[in-house]
């Protein structure tokens, strides 16, 4: 099962509410990703389904995955299990990877990477529903360009004086060039900021931001159906 989801900041009172951070693995060795393959109850996939969590399941068992859940949110929901008490001050939008404006991709092949999810869950379980057959696939974070980056205000300067010199002043405008010439960085970076917001706003306005993205912190998601999942098969 499947579900559309919107976000995921319901998973981290899920996880309190049925103590599963000790049953959680460590997913492909990366530290701040986690699964677990569980026996489920009615419960905990009544809650699974209430906050739009993806998994999978079988008669007996559920699958769930979990990216980018830092070391001191594992730590803090560890020691409430032990302990029996809740964790104080757990910023769960930070713990569950949710980001303002991030999109994760999926790729069947490491090589073409597909989508624009609101949280790598929703992308690993797409990936998992276009070829249930694949033994595994990647999750990345998707990075965008930003143009406004690539103002070089000292570069448009110079263009300027440039300019300035060879079709007015001639030597009188000699000074006025080695003014501007002779700015501090700080002013170059001033300007910087001023004509990239400028540029932002215009290319938003027209619909001209760009839609091409390269894949960072890509991640091997295994599939599940060839663990727990498997029929016959045992788990790895």
């Amino acid at each position: 099962m499947i579900p559309t989801i919107d976000t995921n900041e319901r998973l981290i009172p899920i996880i309190r509410k049925h103590k599963l951070m000790r049953q959680a693995r460590p997913l492909n060795d990366v530290m701040d990703a986690w699964e677990w393959s569980i026996p489920h109850t009615p419960a905990l996939l009544t809650d699974l389904n209430c906050a739009g969590w993806p998994y999978h399941t079988n008669k007996e068992q559920v699958y769930i995955c979990c990216f980018f859940l830092p070391t001191a949110t594992v730590l803090e929901l560890t020691q409430a299990e032990l302990v029996g008490t809740e964790p104080q001050n757990v910023d769960t939008s930070e713990a569950t990877g949710v980001r303002d404006g991030q999109k994760y991709a999926y790729s069947t092949n490491e090589e073409f990477y597909h989508g624009e999810f609101s949280t790598p869950e929703q992308a690993a379980a797409e990936a998992f529903a276009e070829d249930p057959d694949l033994i595994s696939y990647h999750v990345g974070l998707c990075v965008k360009p930003k143009p406004e980056d690539y103002i070089d205000s000292q570069d448009i300067l110079h263009r300027i004086t440039e300019q300035a010199e060879d079709q007015f002043g001639g030597e009188w405008a000699e000074s006025w060039c080695e003014m501007i010439c002779a700015l501090p960085r700080e002013k170059y970076e001033e300007l910087n900021d001023a004509l990239g917001k400028v540029m932002a706003e215009w290319l938003g306005r027209h619909g001209l931001r760009p839609t091409f993205y390269n894949i960072e912190k890509s991640k091997r998601v295994k599939n599940p159906a060839f663990s727990v999942f498997a029929e016959g098969k045992e788990e790895a």
